[in-house]
């Protein structure tokens, strides 16, 4: 017993000793943390897909695969203007009657081959088997070598793959010849071909990292760019019998038996492109797709090398009409693995999700410490989507339409995608319109990709009414990052490390602090020594925490909306307001989305309510004042009262005091054993009775504050 007493009086010491209030941990969880009531729930099914328990990850970074596929297509050869533009695509044996699985839009870390095309119908299987973008403009063209020109193409990916190949992994390094054939990310821009002036010979270049295999699989691409086109592929005639077969083996069986591929619902193919590789030579055909039939061509056959743009690349032995050329490097042997091959964590998982929502929101300011706690329950796909956030931090500044002069984000100009202009892109708006009474301050780009591990990053900076802010024509506003792989970067914390230091050469300053408080210090600096960059004090570390928990398989649907006031999960955020330019009075607002890694696609995962089943596409074309209600949430000022009580009465003695602490403690080390009326001890609702509970107790018997 004296050993009991003893052992009890030290733990009731430490209890005590170690109390304190709590403020939310910054991990992405609710458990634990007294956010108050939640400030909103969802009320619209996910576009972006749906998070579901027993999926599994696959080894390989597709994102990041460079080598593949390339094609320059002259816009008028597939009759396109302007807008959006819809391309399916896949990989199938040479005669074409045996499909594999790697299928453009395709996501599933199951799905077989899908074998022979007739019969199959995409719109039975789930999401859709096409993608949707309007492309950016560029002014100038790619080195044709199917390798991945980090300049031309930044910014412009619309797709990465989940789905590992049926038809081999590629062993092989070789630039002519593979031994698998797989799809691992999409990339599209509309170039000017050097003459912005006249837009007649403007062109499609598409990029597609992965591999065909040199015996003879096809890799094809359809577009839908015009009225009309054939949502199923009819037989021959009336299409034509082509590619030794293979439009024949593709369509129906004949015009009593209409089982030709059927496409998803939305989708009409107007042309395709199919190519193959025999003998280090790669061979094109082009088809045209009416709703009563069709044309070929052969666009002729060439070695794979590097080459600029010119009319009739394919070389000898074909039409070359219309002049479309295509390119290939093999040496990828990363993107994805085999079907059946080693598989990754499955969900639900803390850093992999196959689909990506926003379920709630939850958060308050602190007014003592000017502390934003915010909690955006739901998930983002690890595929590089994004989840972007707008504050309102002072009512006289800021921006309630995008201007397309803001700073340049991240690696490419993503704020100004959503701004006016649209960056270039095709089809652009005037810039992202809030509503009345949201004027933005600052914003925060949140994304994540790969799977092994998985990597994730934040961008943040400000935004001025009038633009950045300039010191002698040359930028002297400050854009921030900080990322790295989850399983070692689990907070992302910004810690002020360094901040490049303005020669008056520069026309973008980086640092990994906050922005608008590093900007205002670095304006009164002199030049650093040594350098080259600025180093700011210890104090300027910590403004920004980021945390990401992507374990949510419950909310939100692809159909339904039950449940999205449960999910506790998501990315959570604490905010120094005072560095990020609070005026101290105004209303602490927060406005965000969920969009395509490019920006090409807006889902309607949008905070406040899209009021759409579908995406909102094209950003910089969104009106916030069209859309019923208020796209933005107010954050209340105050630290939440109620939630979680410490009022436990532990041994149902009907006294609130540091013996229930005491016993509490004694039962979580094994030295007392609860009678049966007890409670069992999880003061904190986080579905673990343990020291913790018994701490909290203790500090709200001494002190009366409750630190749930």
């Amino acid at each position: 017993m004296k050993i009991r007493c003893i052992a009890s009086q030290a733990l009731l010491l430490a209890l005590v000793a170690g109390a304190a209030v709590a403020q939310p941990t910054v991990d992405g969880s609710l458990a634990g943390d007294n956010y108050g009531p939640i400030l909103w729930v969802q009320n619209q099914p996910t576009t972006f897909g749906d998070n579901i328990a027993g999926q599994s990850s696959q080894p390989g970074d597709p994102a990041n695969v460079t080598t593949g596929f390339e094609w320059a297509i002259p816009i008028s050869a597939i009759g396109y203007t302007s807008g959006s533009i819809k391309i399916s695509g896949f990989i199938s044996n040479n005669p074409g009657d045996f499909l594999s699985n790697q299928v453009l839009g395709e996501n599933s870390t199951t799905q077989a081959n899908f074998g022979s095309p007739r019969g199959l119908n995409f719109g039975n299987v789930a999401g859709d088997q096409f993608l949707q973008f309007t492309p950016s403009t560029v002014a100038g063209m790619p080195v044709l070598d199917g390798t991945l020109d980090a300049g031309f193409w930044a910014g412009n990916r619309i797709w990465v793959s989940s789905t590992p190949t049926g038809f081999g992994d590629n062993s092989s390094n070789n630039p002519t010849n593979a031994n698998g054939s797989e799809f691992a990310n999409f990339y599209a821009v509309r170039s000017q071909n050097g003459t912005p002036a006249d837009p007649s010979d403007d062109m499609l270049c598409i990029f597609v990292g992965g591999n065909v295999e040199s015996n003879g699989n096809k890799i094809t691409m359809f577009f839908d760019t015009i009225a009309g086109g054939q949502n199923r592929l009819l037989g021959v005639p009336p299409n034509p019998d082509w590619g030794f077969g293979f439009v024949r083996n593709l369509g129906d069986f004949d015009a009593s038996t209409p089982n030709g591929l059927t496409f998803d619902a939305g989708f009409e193919a107007d042309y395709f492109t199919a190519g193959n590789i025999f003998g280090g030579t790669l061979f094109l055909d082009f088809i045209t797709l009416t709703s009563t039939g069709g044309s070929g061509s052969y666009l002729g056959g060439t070695a794979s090398q590097a080459q600029t743009y010119t009319p009739g690349p394919m070389g000898s032995g074909g039409s070359n009409s219309p002049p479309v050329a295509l390119r290939y490097n093999n040496t990828n042997i990363a993107g994805l693995p085999g079907l059946g091959g080693a598989a990754g964590p499955s969900t639900p998982n803390i850093d992999i999700s196959f689909g990506s929502e926003l379920d709630g929101l939850f958060g308050y300011v602190d007014p003592s410490t000017a502390t934003a706690h915010i909690l955006l329950t739901g998930n983002i796909e690890n595929n590089y989507n994004r989840i972007t956030l707008f504050l309102d931090l002072n009512s006289a500044e800021g921006q309630n339409q995008l201007i397309g002069t803001n700073l340049d984000v991240s690696v490419d100009n993503r704020l100004n995608r959503l701004g006016n202009g649209g960056n270039g892109a095709e089809g652009a708006g005037a810039g992202l319109r809030f509503d009345s009474g949201f004027n933005a301050d600052y914003v925060m780009f949140y994304g994540c990709g790969g799977s092994g591990p998985v990597t994730h990053f934040l961008d943040v900076t400000t935004v001025r009414t009038n633009g950045p802010l300039l010191n002698s024509g040359f930028v002297a506003d400050y854009v921030s990052f900080d990322g790295g792989d989850k399983p070692n970067n689990r907070v992302l914390d910004f810690p002020a490390t360094f901040a490049q230091y303005q020669d008056f050469s520069r026309t973008k300053l980086e640092t990994n602090g906050e922005p608008n408080a590093i900007t205002a210090w670095a304006l009164l600096q002199g030049p650093p020594v040594p350098g080259p960059d600025l180093v700011p004090p210890a104090e300027f570390a910590g403004l920004i925490l980021a945390a990401m928990d992507n374990n949510n398989i419950a909310g939100v649907t692809t159909t339904t909306i039950t449940g999205a006031e449960l999910v506790s999960t998501g990315l959570e955020l604490r905010l120094n307001l005072t560095s990020m330019g609070w005026d101290g009075t105004s209303p602490v607002k927060i406005a965000g989305f969920i969009s395509s890694d490019n920006f090409a696609t807006t889902s309607n995962q949008v905070l406040g309510g899209s009021g759409s089943a579908a995406n909102l596409g094209e950003p910089s074309a969104i009106d916030f004042t069209a859309i019923a209600g208020n796209q933005y949430i107010v954050l209340p000022v105050g630290v939440p009262s109620g939630g979680p009580s410490c009022d436990y009465d532990f041994n149902q003695d009907e006294n609130v005091d540091l013996l229930d602490a005491q016993q509490m403690a004694q039962v979580f080390v094994g030295l007392l054993t609860p009678d049966a009326n007890w409670l069992d001890g999880d003061l904190n609702g986080d579905e673990n009775a343990d020291l913790t509970d018994a701490q909290l107790l203790a500090a709200f018997v001494v002190s009366g504050n409750c630190g749930l």
